[in-house]
């Protein structure tokens, strides 16, 4: 009797607690933007040329992480490199090869197949 009675609890509190499950679960899992739709994140690596010292290579990671749908970006001088995580509802690419180029530098995107060489 008492491993129905507490079948009876967990369900009744399972039924109380699944809304709120839900929407955390899913707010968690898809983040939306600002106009509501889920996030789409991308992962692009650029080459980037004619950084010649630390403080060139900060600079253009602050202008990255600067910009609208950008999550994260690292750029690394010694191997002439940017990784940049973005929402493609937010930001693009051709936008992100755009502002690098704005800062002075000369960025070229990175496909997956010259990516896997290194």
């Amino acid at each position: 009797m008492s491993s129905k009675i507490s079948q009876t609890r967990r369900m009744k509190a399972l039924k109380r607690t699944a809304p709120i499950l839900a929407l955390l679960t899913s707010a968690w899992l898809l983040p939306a933007d600002p106009q509501g739709k889920p996030v789409a994140n991308a992962t692009n690596e650029f080459k980037i040329a004619g950084m010649h010292c630390q403080g060139c290579a900060s600079g253009v990671q602050s202008e990255l992480r600067r910009l609208p749908g950008v999550l994260q970006a690292r750029v690394t001088l010694s191997n002439e490199l940017a990784v940049v995580i973005f929402d493609t509802n937010r930001m693009s690419p051709r936008k992100l090869t755009r502002a690098i180029d704005e800062a002075g530098y000369k960025a070229s995107p990175l496909d997956r197949e010259s990516a896997k060489g290194r």
